[in-house]
């Protein structure tokens, strides 16, 4: 799809092409610039817990109706460790919304107009594990062997904690610092808050690149509650497709869990 910006050039329609004007009550231009969501993801490119990445994870958190200002701190949400760094830049962006609401509405606004963008693209798309008929994608991330104590292989599980926005991967998987403990998940479009062929100039990367480029086939999800299989450690280049009948016939086993992905 095309569309024309603000200066007249026709460019994609990525939402970091774009930038959106609302008005206050007095009627002043207030503007909503998504620029603020794309620079998250270009962080969220080096570390899903870098200072703009962690803004992901408070402003998903406060917009499911979680605590974003911990303590007190919700059980199925992973915060990070509390005397490191992922809980000093949380504590700081906290403060920062405190200081300045309406900053803190202009963002969550913005990040819900590039949630509504990359929906749009998923139930346009077609590529392996995008179910466009259930409105989920199916999805593949490598976790620490400690991450996944506990889990039987090939068994549906209910969800750990997690970030409440974490990279996983679409096509096959990648092995990052973490480890190779291979986990599958079926992830409604309603938690996906993009994926990388959502930048404006594809496989380019350079100044504008959306996670880490081509790199790791990334796509950013809210996983939080979501039941989860762990298939082994397989590390690099599993294709989740590959093992999506047996991920069905576990769900149609568990109703409980199923409803955990369809009611969404």
């Amino acid at each position: 799809m095309r569309q024309r910006c603000q200066c007249g050039q026709e460019r994609s329609t990525t939402p970091c092409a774009f930038k959106r004007v609302e008005t206050d009550p007095g009627g002043n231009p207030v503007p909503i610039d998504v620029e603020r969501i794309a620079d998250c993801f270009r962080s969220q490119g080096g570390s899903s817990w870098n200072h703009d990445a962690v803004r992901l994870k408070l402003l998903t958190a406060a917009m499911r109706g979680k605590s974003w200002n911990p303590p007190p701190y919700d059980s199925d949400i992973w915060y990070g460790t509390k005397s490191g760094k992922e809980t000093s830049h949380w504590r700081a962006i906290a403060d920062e919304y405190k200081r300045d609401p309406a900053l803190m509405q202009r963002d969550i606004k913005a990040l819900r107009l590039w949630k509504s963008a990359t929906t749009l693209l998923l139930e346009n798309a077609d590529f392996a594990g995008n179910d466009r008929s259930s409105h989920t994608v199916f999805v593949v991330r490598n976790e620490d062997a400690d991450v996944v104590k506990g889990l039987r292989k090939d068994v549906l599980s209910p969800a750990y904690a997690m970030g409440t926005e974490e990279s996983f991967s679409v096509f096959s998987s990648v092995t990052p610092t973490g480890g190779r403990s291979t986990t599958m998940r079926e992830v409604p479009y309603s938690r996906v808050s993009s994926v990388y062929f959502m930048e404006p100039k594809p496989g380019v990367g350079g100044s504008h690149p959306m996670f880490l480029g081509d790199k790791e086939n990334e796509i950013g999800i809210d996983a939080t509650d979501l039941p989860v299989m762990y298939v082994g450690a397989l590390g690099k280049g599993v294709h989740p497709t590959d093992h999506k009948a047996k991920w069905d016939a576990a769900m149609s086993k568990n109703p409980t869990l199923s409803a955990a992905v369809r009611l969404l």
